[in-house]
């Protein structure tokens, strides 16, 4: 139960118990008659009853949607964080998939007792005049 709703529950139950003492206890009859006979005296119009029901909402409303601004900022942020992990993660699978392709290579090595070593090359092929040319770039 959210915490709201406790204090709206907590304050029926006192007016409640407030209007059941106020109805059956002599005692109640003394503090009505000298402390809360100014109440008797006020009255207050329709006008400000609605002026202070649509300031209440007006409020309400505010309050709604200062939080889901705040809802809406937060939800900016993840989505900046979540972009900034996606590109480190994109920069570090380069070096995760050396790593991985060391590794496989330093296994293969050891577990073969006639392959002496193994490296890793890149090649591109460029056309120049009829004849292809490889072009041959050391990894690793």
């Amino acid at each position: 139960m959210k915490k709201s709703s406790l204090w709206i529950y907590a304050a029926l139950i006192f007016l409640l118990s407030f209007d059941i003492w106020t109805n059956n206890s002599p005692q109640a009859e003394g503090f009505y008659t000298y402390i809360l006979k100014w109440l008797d005296c006020i009255k207050i119009s329709i006008v400000w009853s609605v002026l202070c029901v649509i300031g209440l909402l007006i409020w309400y409303k505010d309050r709604l949607q200062l939080k889901e601004q705040e809802k809406e900022e937060l939800k900016d942020q993840m989505r900046n964080r979540m972009e900034m992990l996606v590109m480190a993660n994109q920069q570090l699978s380069e070096y995760r998939m050396r790593d991985l392709l060391v590794d496989l290579f330093r296994r293969f090595v050891l577990n073969q007792p006639y392959v002496l070593g193994v490296q890793l090359y890149e090649y591109s092929i460029v056309n120049k005049s009829g004849f292809g040319t490889v072009k041959l770039n050391f990894i690793d």
